[in-house]
């Protein structure tokens, strides 16, 4: 049987790229169901009853929390 000696991964020789600083402000919300997706996804009847509900401090109809709840649950 052959026997080689281990390699310490300290002697391991990496090579280390440097990432572009990006600051978090550029990605910051990027992945979320914004105003923008929900425009894309609702119907203009149930984006302005969802856009009353959170300007104006409505409460949404069952119905249409519903079409809500269903349209964040496919995005």
């Amino acid at each position: 049987m052959k026997k080689t000696t281990p390699t310490l991964a300290a002697e391991r020789q990496y090579v280390i790229e440097k990432e572009k600083f990006v600051p978090v402000s550029q990605y910051f919300g990027e992945d979320t169901f914004n105003h923008n997706v929900i425009k894309e996804k609702l119907s203009k009847d149930v984006y302005k009853k969802l856009m009353d509900a959170i300007n104006e401090d409505k409460t949404l109809d069952d119905e249409t929390a519903n079409v809500v709840a269903h349209a964040m649950k496919e995005w």
